[in-house]
């Protein structure tokens, strides 16, 4: 109760306080500089709504307001003072008092003419200024001290000392952060995409050489364009901000080659990062086994081989390797035999693993389904949440769903279309929140589970792509097995009489008929049972063509998914030695920040970055306390940059924010009198309408972004 405590409600409390005090500290730059320049600051509050606590000199502490004890404290004095005798609440014509007087009691009687107030909704803050009304332009002051009746610098100073305040706090959450610590990817290359631009894309000192082609795994990315890169998010962000087809010169490290190669690349549209440009980048992985998830454990697998916690891979078969992608590369090579894995500690402990890699399923451009050659397997459970509903309906890990509502023996794409709006692609199958019956297969018989009602698409099971069985969910049209006519559920039992137990035997046979790439197809017997009444067996020939060779002699093998699951990302930790030098990295973040977010109001004028790449308050929420959770300096960091974002959005030409009343103000300056209230509250009305539906479009998308996260990246239904 107390962890779950801590790592959802103390990150959230952390985000909602500290961008509440980034409010605050925006509104007390205001506060300061307005009683600088005379301006007569009638309430400076914390939060908003009704008061809960005020503060006023004179006064002292008083639950709710002071203002109706003030005024009539300063009427009842100045009618004394005036020589009447009529009562202070009294609203007569005869007993309007001069502000003169006014002015003259509350000296008097040594009452602060501000009070400080702690609002029921702690969030933010506002300075209320005699003759400034966001809300009413017209709303005006003859007082010499009102906001209004100062000069055009002054109310500038006034305006502009939000953003250099949040400016300033900006820079200080970075300092702090950057003195404890914070951890980023490092500007490494961990792979690519195979079908994106910088697999696909050759240096300038070594054109059309296949050597070269591509960036491969290891690269280190020293600069784009000219400009140094540090680490891998200022890679993302510079390619998504990417002029729409334009080219960027990527300098290149590669171990082995001792001058840096020069990659010229134009970024595209990546259906993997929501569309935004991208080069098909992916960032490096570590070799060190990760804390497991609260409520998770490592797998049986590394516990039995005295794996621990923090002991990073050091060999493989022997051969000592630094990287993950080595890893990848010898799982791959293994061709599906056992692998052996070594680790190490800090400590001096060593643990070997000796586990078997598994297929690596892909598709083809056509293709609907992951697969192998055509087959697609069904889904199988490979861990259930305590005290889901799963978890409460017996349903075990090592299940495979033989059937979810109407769709027997569903994929892993059927289930995505099935509980998540965000990947559905059929409508009529999309039922959230349905009750659907639900059976399992397990030990050779369909055990029925009743009925399910997934909450919000998750019903609290993990699931993985390939079964430990040949199971078929179905089979891809036009492919090698089609003839075979395998109904869902049938199971794949021999190949050219070798028996076939699981899908890594499936590739292995298949890749040992492929292995002669001068064959124009090859035949091959197929023993299955047909998932039909009285489950019959049968062998039957089928032929493999010479595009289905090629693609089954490039089929893939990778760790099995549980093991692969206990690496995390590479980081770096960067982190000041003294004051100074984090003064020096904050100064650096905050220049790239809010670079980074003016060239993306740009982009999202100009199409390359759209209004579901955004965040709103409950997308930044959502992140923020993603970030939170992995400790203080994290949320510092955050802070850091929610500040200097804030700097921008808010000193932006937009009506009602404060780059709007300075755009009033230089307009004023030029032609000599103010712009009219007419005008004003007109441009007002726009800027709200504008926010208001930023606001709104923001909202949606970040609630639709929030159950697509958890869908795909929870891997639950």
């Amino acid at each position: 109760m107390i962890a779950s405590l801590f790592d959802n409600i103390i990150p959230t409390l952390g985000i909602l306080l500290g961008f509440g005090f980034i409010i605050f500290v925006h509104e007390l730059g205001h506060f300061l500089v307005a009683k600088a320049v005379g301006i007569k600051c009638t309430q400076f509050a914390i939060g908003f709504g009704q008061s809960l606590l005020t503060f006023r000199k004179g006064l002292g502490v008083r639950v709710g307001s002071t203002e109706e004890e003030y005024d009539i404290r300063l009427k009842t004095h100045a009618l004394k003072a005036l020589g009447k005798t009529d009562s202070a609440d009294d609203d007569n014509d005869d007993n309007k008092i001069p502000e003169e007087a006014l002015e003259a009691s509350r000296v008097a009687l040594d009452l602060g003419e501000t009070e400080y107030r702690l609002n029921w909704m702690p969030l933010g803050g506002y300075v209320k200024m005699l003759g400034q009304e966001d809300m009413d332009p017209a709303a005006q002051s003859a007082n010499p001290r009102s906001f209004n009746c100062k000069p055009v610098w002054a109310r500038a100073c006034v305006i502009s000392a939000g953003v250099v305040m949040n400016l300033i706090f900006g820079l200080m959450f970075f300092v702090i952060a950057f003195l404890a610590g914070v951890d980023f990817p490092p500007a490494v290359v961990g792979a690519t995409d195979p079908n994106g631009v910088a697999a696909a894309t050759y240096p300038i000192e070594h054109p059309n050489d296949e050597n070269f082609k591509g960036l491969q795994p290891g690269d280190t990315i020293l600069s784009i364009d000219g400009n140094p890169v540090t680490d891998m998010m200022q890679v993302a962000i510079k390619v998504a901000l990417a002029k729409p087809e334009s080219q960027l010169k990527m300098a290149i490290q590669r171990d082995g080659i001792e001058d840096p190669l020069h990659y010229v690349m134009t970024p595209k549209p990546s259906n993997r990062n929501q569309q935004l440009l991208s080069l098909g980048i992916e960032p490096p992985m570590s070799l060190e086994v990760f804390e497991p998830a609260k409520g998770d454990q490592l797998p049986d697998a590394l516990t039995q081989a005295n794996v621990q916690v923090g002991m990073k891979v050091t060999a493989i078969d022997g051969q000592t390797i630094s990287r993950f992608d080595q890893l990848m590369k010898s799982v791959k090579n293994s061709k599906g035999k056992d692998v052996h894995i070594t680790f190490h500690n800090e400590s001096g402990n060593t643990a070997k693993l000796i586990t078997q890699a598994t297929p690596a399923l892909s598709t083809q451009p056509d293709d609907a389904y992951m697969n192998l050659a055509g087959i697609v397997p069904a889904t199988q459970i490979n861990r259930v949440l305590e005290g889901s509903q799963a978890d409460e309906l017996g349903i075990q890990a090592g299940d495979i769903i033989a059937n979810l509502g109407n769709i027997p023996w569903p994929t892993w794409e059927d289930i995505l279309n099935t509980f998540s709006p965000d990947t559905a692609t059929n409508a009529s199958t999309f039922s959230p929140d349905a009750s659907l019956t639900l059976n399992v297969w397990r030990e050779g018989k369909i055990i029925g589970m009743g009925s399910v009602q997934p909450s919000r698409g998750k019903l609290g099971v993990g699931r993985e792509f390939v079964p430990n069985h040949v199971i078929v969910s179905r089979v891809l049209e036009n492919s090698a097995f089609t003839p075979l006519n395998l109904t869902p559920g049938s199971i794949i039992k021999s190949i050219n009489e070798v028996p076939i137990n699981n899908f890594g035997d499936l590739q292995i046979a298949l890749q040992l008929l492929a292995q002669n790439p001068q064959n124009d197809s090859v035949d091959a017997f197929i023993g299955y049972e047909l998932n039909v009444k009285d489950k019959p067996t049968f062998v039957n020939k089928i032929n493999f063509d010479k595009p289905t060779l090629k693609q089954i002699q490039e089929a893939s093998w990778t760790l099995p998914l549980e093991l692969a699951m206990v690496f995390g990302p590479k980081k770096i930790r960067v982190q000041a030695d003294d004051p100074i030098e984090a003064i020096g990295l904050g100064i650096t973040k905050t220049h790239q920040f809010m670079v980074q977010t003016y060239i993306t109001l740009a982009r999202l004028f100009q199409g390359s970055v759209k209004a579901q790449h955004l965040r709103g308050p409950v997308g930044i929420l959502d992140e923020g306390r993603r970030i939170a959770r992995q400790g203080w300096p994290y949320l510092m960091f955050f802070l850091g940059l929610i500040s200097v974002n804030l700097v921008v959005i808010n000193f932006l030409p937009i009506p009602i924010v404060d780059g709007g009343l300075m755009v009033f103000l230089i307009i004023e300056k030029i032609k000599g009198s103010p712009v009219s209230a007419k005008i004003q509250t007109a441009a007002m009305i726009l800027g709200l309408v504008m926010i208001a539906g930023i606001f709104l479009v923001t909202l949606y998308y970040d609630f639709s972004r929030l159950e697509f996260i958890q869908n795909m990246m929870n891997k639950l239904f």
